[in-house]
């Protein structure tokens, strides 16, 4: 399910890139960097693809 959850949140990062979006807030959890726990691998890779998007 947290794969699946993640998908969802990566193809709503590249809708709205795609649309020309210019801010997005992602509201995470704590000590996501470590990623060594299931909700740091949830969100994660979400913010690494706002990081990378060229998005605010």
């Amino acid at each position: 399910m947290l794969k699946q959850h993640t998908k969802l949140e990566l193809n709503a990062v590249e809708a709205a890139k795609a649309v020309g979006v210019q801010h997005i807030v992602k509201q995470s959890v704590m000590g996501v960097e470590d990623e060594s726990y299931s909700l740091a691998l949830l969100h994660r890779p979400v913010e690494q693809a706002i990081e990378s998007s060229g998005m605010a």
